[in-house]
């Protein structure tokens, strides 16, 4: 959502297409990390890697990589 209100506060305005063209060019942190856009509008991103694991008998996330874009 922030994706959205970012975009239209750069297009400043509520025009469809003036906004899908402001969110384009964002290049910013967002709540799943830093998110950015190629010629495409594919985003361009990190991805987090999880394992489920047993903890004291309880199953939890744990950290094992970090897979960073081209």
């Amino acid at each position: 959502m922030m994706l959205v209100a970012d975009g239209i506060r750069a297009a400043g305005t509520f025009d469809t297409s003036a906004v899908k063209d402001a969110v384009a060019k964002l290049d910013g942190p967002y709540v799943t990390g830093n998110i950015r856009f190629d010629a495409d509008r594919n985003p361009i991103k990190a991805v987090e890697i999880l394992e489920i694991v047993s903890r004291d008998g309880k199953l939890v996330n744990a950290y094992k990589a970090t897979v960073n874009p081209k």
